[in-house]
């Protein structure tokens, strides 16, 4: 996993943003006035390195796709000082039929994996052109290779091991959300409280910080 810091200004509070597959430092994350902000991508080794962030007296925690589950699996088990957890558009049942991305969908992203597979997924991640243009003003850098091992490990790591035991606080759910399906996230979320935003799938995330 990789960790960078967006915004390091010494704060006491931090932002930990958890993206999603194929992001780097480049891409859309959460800054506010009076925090640091860590963004984590890249989950295709899943080592977490907490000790950067021991100093902070408040974390908030934030998950968007991918990184919902990835957050859980390396959180779960984390004494850092933790205030808020909330998901965005993602659920800690990554890959599965009615509580995430179906896993035959996930399998065929990966097998036909290209440039032009991406611009697609993109495009239908974004929803319209104006969240393709925010997206694509933060885009990030990869390899079709890096993004392609990355969705291998993810799919490895999900299947062995079991479902994360961390807690969130609360979810946000895009209504036009194409890649995690909105009544798969509801039925993910049925026992934590959940917002249903006019959103696809990718999101100005600043818009939802104090929701």
């Amino acid at each position: 996993m990789k960790q960078y810091f967006v915004k390091h200004n010494d704060n006491k509070s931090l932002i930990l943003f958890f993206s999603g597959w194929g992001m780097d430092e480049n891409t859309l994350c959460i800054v506010q006035k009076d925090y640091d902000t860590s963004i984590c991508f890249d989950y295709t080794d899943m080592t977490f390195e907490k000790s950067q962030y021991e100093n902070y007296e408040v974390i908030d925690v934030y998950g968007w796709s991918m990184g919902v589950w990835a957050a859980s699996y390396v959180l779960q088990n984390c004494d850092l000082p933790i205030r808020k957890r909330i998901a965005i558009n993602g659920t800690i049942f990554p890959i599965e039929a009615q509580k995430g991305i179906n896993p035959a969908i996930f399998q065929k992203t990966i097998d036909s994996l290209s440039e032009q597979s991406l611009l697609k997924f993109n495009k239908r991640m974004c929803g319209d052109k104006i969240g393709f243009e925010l997206f694509e003003n933060n885009a990030s850098h990869r390899s079709i290779e890096s993004l392609k091992s990355e969705l291998i490990s993810i799919q490895l790591n999900i299947r062995k091991s079991s479902v994360p035991t961390f807690h969130w606080d609360k979810a946000i759910i895009g209504s036009r959300d194409l890649i995690f399906q909105p009544e798969n996230q509801k039925k993910a979320w049925e026992n934590t409280k959940y917002e249903i935003v006019d959103e696809a799938h990718f999101l100005d995330f600043n818009k939802y910080v104090d929701r």
